[in-house]
């Protein structure tokens, strides 16, 4: 426990420090766009392509990505047999609680499969994150189809576009193909892309910080709670139980453990806005499961480590 705690310590640090400096108005709410624009569309994209590039794709990875599928198609699927059990919820607020089953946040994961597994486990992340976000842009832009108060339906043509100008996907891409050449990338470009890449997780946790809002409304407990108990329980337990049984080699499956056991990812609040969502509800899932994976994340891990 004293491990996963120390490895997390600065996780937590950065996260506390990003939501001062918003609260402060040190950072105020205005300077916060441009920092997560810069993460997401050059540092994040750095660090993939320095970290795959350098490590290739590791054996097993066809097993974990196959976990990875058959969880999230599985929890979406519970999600949906479980609507009638909250119908008391609109269909806007209901998208809340789907997003916060089914999405996890990026920067949490990576933070702290560095911290915890070192940095050899940052490539086989990249390219199981990579299969995530397809798959769950898909079935969230269906759930806003279904439940969302949109006045124009999201098309699947259009995630499929955003798909494929994703940067994490495309920095995964180019990652592999570097990889598979027979030289290495230059020095000078190698340390540039480790230097940008190493500013990625630091912003990208002062962001996730900034984003914390408080709930508003006794309405928005409920998505919290029952996307907690998905996000938190019924997640790992699948996710390690299927990697246990189709016997994912141990590494990988602390991998996996990383990409389900954080909480969800700040960029469903940006797609409620736009898709018809529940604004104030998706934020008070996000803030929420984000407090509490302080406290049960390590729990998981330390767990996890102990077995």
């Amino acid at each position: 426990m004293t491990v996963v705690l120390t490895a997390l310590a600065p996780v937590v640090l950065l996260i506390a420090l990003g939501y001062g400096l918003r609260r402060s108005g040190l950072a105020p709410d205005s300077s916060w766009p441009p920092v997560e624009r810069l993460t997401y569309f050059v540092l994040f994209p750095a660090l993939l392509v320095s970290r795959i590039s350098a490590q290739g794709v590791p054996s097993g990875l066809a097993v974990a990505a196959a976990v990875t599928v058959i969880t999230v198609l599985a929890v979406a699927g519970l999600l949906l047999v479980l609507r009638p059990a909250f119908r008391r919820l609109t269909g806007p607020t209901y998208t809340a609680l789907f997003q916060g089953g089914v999405r996890f946040n990026t920067y949490l994961s990576f933070a702290m499969a560095e911290g915890l597994l070192g940095p050899a486990a940052l490539a086989p992340l990249a390219w199981l994150a990579a299969v995530m976000i397809v798959l769950i842009n898909v079935l969230c832009v269906l759930a806003f189809a279904r439940w969302g108060a949109g006045k124009t339906a999201p098309s699947l043509g259009g995630v499929f576009k955003a798909l494929g100008t994703n940067p994490l996907i495309l920095a995964c891409l180019l990652g592999g193909v570097l990889a598979a050449q027979p030289q290495a990338l230059p020095s000078a470009v190698a340390d540039a892309l480790a230097l940008l890449g190493s500013a990625a997780l630091p912003l990208g946790l002062l962001a996730v910080g900034a984003a914390l809002r408080a709930p508003r409304q006794a309405t928005e407990l409920q998505p919290l709670v029952a996307s907690s108990v998905v996000q938190f329980a019924v997640k790992p337990a699948l996710a390690l139980g299927l990697a246990a049984a189709l016997a994912v080699p141990a590494p990988l499956q602390g991998v996996l453990l990383m990409l389900f056991c954080v909480p969800t990812a700040t960029s469903a609040y940006i797609l409620a806005q736009q898709l018809g969502g529940d604004g104030p509800a998706t934020a008070a899932v996000i803030t929420g499961q984000t407090l509490l994976a302080l406290a049960v994340t390590p729990l998981l891990l330390a767990t996890f480590l102990a077995v």
